[in-house]
């Protein structure tokens, strides 16, 4: 569970660019380095308030959403995990942690789509999404 905390406190560091974070984290090597490291590297040029944030190692807020998501019948994916989808892994931004919910999936085998859309979508928006995914 450590490792999982690791990586949503990561993730919630959302003023800081993603591709920062994910440049600190192939930098050190493991999120666990990333995490516990109280200097970073200047040649990165982050602002005082994104070293800032990075020192709050606080994981009250990352152990609430890893609580939250078993309650929920969830599990998460790291980008570190051997389960995460490869195809994912390899864009130049991949997100830092997927929130699942439902069985697991064998992703190298899986037809994957996605849909991108708002919260707050028309009507017709769902009915299209619903007749495509069936």
């Amino acid at each position: 569970m450590e490792h999982k905390l690791y990586w949503i406190w990561l993730a919630l560091k959302e003023s800081i660019p993603l591709r920062v974070r994910l440049a600190l984290y192939y930098a050190l090597g493991d999120i666990k380095t990333l995490y516990e490291t109280t200097w970073y590297d200047l040649s990165l040029k982050l602002p005082p308030e994104a070293e800032n944030e990075l020192m709050d190692k606080s994981l009250g807020e990352a152990e609430r959403i890893y609580k939250k998501t078993e309650e929920m019948g969830g599990y998460i994916l790291t980008l570190d995990d051997e389960d995460y989808p490869e195809y994912l892994a390899s864009i130049s931004q991949p997100p830092l942690v997927l929130y699942c919910r439902g069985k697991r999936i064998d992703w190298k085998n899986a037809f994957c789509m996605t849909v991108v859309g708002t919260r707050e979508y028309c009507d017709y928006g769902r009915r299209a999404t619903e007749e495509i995914v069936k």
